[in-house]
């Protein structure tokens, strides 16, 4: 086991092996993405990439509330747990 999923495991307490290796790619991409966009003139950045370098390190400090039918609640957590994702996060 690395370094990464000994803090993975630390941090998020005890997941299964491909939760922790889904959480430990995204991660991944999410710094190596980071890294290439420090090498790139923020003028000559899309929108869309000056909107994540802006907002990566804001606090989430929003809510929305979303009600549900009894049906549309159902598919939600099915789905969820298909994809082993946390309701909110699917939604």
């Amino acid at each position: 086991m690395t370094k990464a999923e000994k803090n993975y495991r630390r941090d998020y307490g005890q997941k299964d092996e491909e939760e922790l290796a889904l959480n430990y790619s995204r991660d991944n991409l999410k710094e190596e993405l980071d890294n290439m966009l420090e090498t790139v003139n923020f003028d000559d950045l899309t929108a869309d990439e000056k909107a994540y370098l802006n907002g990566r390190n804001q606090r989430k400090n929003h809510t929305l509330n979303i009600r549900f039918n009894d049906t549309e609640w159902e598919q939600i957590c099915r789905q969820a747990e298909l994809l082993r994702m946390k309701k909110s996060g699917y939604v």
